[in-house]
C-alpha cells in the first residue's frame, strides 16, 4: 500500500499536479553571512543534504529544492499522507541571506491529486532547525 501511495503521488507530481509551494510566510530575523558565496552555499548543502539527501542544487542560480518527502506530521489523519518540499535560496550578496519557503501537500487515499496545505506550523519547527544547523555550520 505504501508503494502504491508514493507512486501515486510520484505520477501526479511529474504530470503537475502538485501544487504550487504555497505563499512564502514572513521570514524571522535574517541573518547574513559576509563570507565567500562557496562557502555560503556549501555550508547551506550540506546541512540540506543531512536531512533531506534527496534534492536538487543549483549552484548558479544559488538555489537548492529538496524532492517531495513522505512527512510525519504530528497531526494524524486516516487515510492521508503528508507531503513536504523545501525550497532553499540564497539572496544578496555579501552579505549573503538564506531563505527558506516551505510547500506542504495533503494526499488522501481515495483522491489521486494531492491538496496543498496553505499554512503547517509543524513544518516551521523544521525549517527553524534547519536554519540553525546552517548557521552552526558557517559559524564552524
Amino acid at each position: 500500500m505504501k508503494r502504491l501511495l508514493a507512486v501515486i503521488f510520484v505520477a501526479a507530481c511529474w504530470t503537475g499536479e502538485s501544487p504550487a509551494p504555497s505563499e512564502p510566510q514572513p521570514e524571522p530575523q535574517q541573518i547574513r553571512y559576509n563570507r565567500d558565496l562557496a562557502d555560503v552555499f556549501r555550508a547551506t548543502l550540506e546541512a540540506t543534504r543531512e536531512k533531506y539527501p534527496n534534492l536538487e542544487e543549483t549552484e548558479p542560480q544559488r538555489r537548492i529544492t529538496t524532492a517531495w518527502h513522505l512527512f510525519a506530521a504530528p497531526v494524524e489523519k486516516k487515510d492521508s499522507r503528508f507531503f513536504a518540499r523545501l525550497d532553499i535560496r540564497i539572496d544578496g550578496g555579501p552579505p549573503w541571506a538564506i531563505r527558506i519557503a516551505g510547500a506542504v501537500s495533503e494526499w488522501h487515499a481515495q483522491d489521486p491529486t494531492p491538496i496543498q496545505v496553505d499554512h503547517a506550523e509543524w513544518l516551521d519547527q523544521d525549517i527553524a532547525l534547519l536554519r540553525e544547523q546552517i548557521d552552526s555550520n558557517l559559524r564552524h
